[in-house]
């Protein structure tokens, strides 16, 4: 399919290979990503194309360890992480730093487990996320401009980053961030490429090899040995649409996937110094695709015209991709439920909380929650220091957790007596409302304020949350004398203008 073609036919002949290349592509096929900008340091990454909007518009990828991560930019510009584990593919994690003009492209240094994001925003700035996998710092911008497409990236032994991608024209921009006196850039003025640049480094000869489609729809290389620029040359016919990925093919070699017509994949491979024909991979794809290396030869990821990402490993039968498992999010764990309150200090603190809102009083009832909250004892009408009783305040916390309750009394404002007010185990409910009703009562018994039946329901309600002993007053008042109490509390005959309930033992 891809022979190599006389001038006076090249145009005719690109026109027949894109039509073939159509017949011959299969159906869509989703499929599965699995990559790692390779051991190799070499990157792709995939860009924004215009087509019906896909869930996933490109994918760059890099392999740190054992972990595979998946760089992607989905079809609202936002970028995200995915990572492999073993066998076990993570849901996706967003990235952050709002659209993008294409996913982001990793490198990673070994020393210090540090992982570099870079990515283009939509205002054509260079953005630059450090940390990963789980804990990254913030985007911040770079002092380098002209980058408009795809970025690829490497890293040298001595540290140098290396960025490469197009400008709105379609000309490489080379962008180096120097280890010692940091970033500078260059345009390399007459290389117009299709889609992005694929980049792969060789610390033999500090060389670096760039891989691109180029105006005559070739696979294009152009080669750096230690700083000079050789001139592109073609290592393949005519027939690519644009959009390549390469990796090392053993020790002088390279293996390289291009997007050929109707979005059909091709590979081709540089080895016993020549490079072969390109090989159908199959497929059907949109934007550029993604490469990483390994042991057993490394994996392509593209973009399937679906939008899902789609995976093929070297050696694979043609011309089978896998889409990449699309695990949804884990559910939020839900935040533990907070611990109830069981101290008097933090049921005073809890009660106080509530002022206000399901719970009022007067004020002395307050200064004795205030006191209790900070630690404090009471000075009582007696003129002893007492602590108000954490068995009492849960009989207010508890009551005012189901109802809207004012409270008259606790220790302070009243008199001294032998009962059990001054010695903080004593409440005094004034009125009570039901919030899910609206029902309210003030246990003035004949008033048209008294609601019989929510006295004996708060009472029953309110005196089951005193444990042990207890007393509740109010024996001698309609409503209240019905109330169901627990075995063990006394109860007594008390005016019928509130509910007393106390933690007497």
């Amino acid at each position: 399919m891809f022979a190599l073609v006389r001038r006076p036919h090249r145009a005719l002949a690109a026109v027949l290979l894109t039509v073939l290349g159509g017949l011959l592509a299969p159906a869509a096929v989703r499929a599965a990503p699995a990559g790692p900008v390779s051991a190799q340091l070499s990157a792709t990454t995939a860009v924004r194309m215009a087509a019906a909007a896909p869930r996933v518009l490109g994918v760059n990828a890099t392999r740190i360890g054992t972990d595979v991560r998946i760089y992607g930019i989905d079809t609202r510009g936002a970028a995200y992480q995915q990572v492999l584990r073993g066998t076990t593919w993570t849901a996706r994690a967003a990235l952050g730093g709002g659209t993008m003009r294409a996913a982001p492209t990793a490198i990673y240094r070994s020393a210090g487990g540090r992982t570099d994001l870079f990515a283009v925003a939509a205002d054509g700035r260079l953005l630059q996320k450090t940390g990963g996998p789980t804990r990254w710092g913030s985007w911040y911008s770079v002092s380098v401009r002209g980058f408009a497409g795809p970025l690829s990236s490497l890293i040298t032994p001595a540290g140098d980053v290396h960025l490469f991608g197009p400008d709105t024209a379609g000309r490489v921009v080379h962008a180096i961030h120097d280890h010692r006196t940091g970033w500078r850039q260059s345009l390399l003025i007459g290389d117009v490429v299709r889609g992005n640049v694929s980049a792969v480094y060789q610390a033999a000869g500090n060389r670096i090899d760039l891989f691109s489609v180029d105006r005559q729809q070739r696979i294009s290389q152009r080669t750096s040995m230690n700083g000079r620029w050789a001139a592109w040359h073609p290592v393949s016919p005519t027939g690519f649409a644009g959009g390549v990925a390469v990796i090392r093919a053993g020790t002088d070699g390279w293996r390289v996937i291009a997007r050929g017509g109707g979005g059909v994949s091709y590979q081709t491979v540089f080895s016993s110094r020549k490079w072969r024909t390109p090989e159908r991979w199959g497929g059907t794809s949109v934007g550029h695709p993604a490469a990483t290396a390994s042991a057993s030869g490394g994996r392509f990821l593209t973009v399937a015209s679906s939008g899902v990402v789609s995976q093929r490993t070297v050696g694979s039968a043609c011309c089978t991709w896998s889409a990449l498992p699309y695990p949804a999010p884990p559910e939020p764990t839900p935040p533990p439920a907070p611990k109830p309150p069981t101290t008097r200090v933090e049921l005073a603190k809890a009660l106080l909380a509530r002022w206000g809102g399901r719970l009022t009083g007067l004020g002395p009832v307050r200064d004795d929650l205030a006191r209790t909250a900070a630690g404090g004892s009471i000075r009582n009408p007696c003129g002893q220091n007492v602590y108000l009783d954490a068995a009492m305040l849960q009989v207010v916390y508890a009551a005012s957790g189901r109802y809207r309750v004012f409270v008259n009394n606790m220790v302070s404002g009243r008199g001294c007596d032998s009962g059990y007010h001054p010695r903080g185990m004593a409440v005094d409910f004034n009125t009570v409302i039901d919030p899910a009703t609206g029902r309210s009562t003030n246990w003035h018994t004949g008033s048209t304020s008294d609601n019989q039946g929510l006295d004996r329901e708060f009472l029953t309600y309110a005196a089951a949350q005193v444990k042990t002993g207890g007393g509740a007053g109010q024996a001698n008042c309609a409503g209240s004398a019905t109330a169901p109490l627990p075995p063990q509390m006394f109860r007594f005959a008390d005016a019928c203008t509130h509910q007393h309930l106390d933690s007497r033992r």
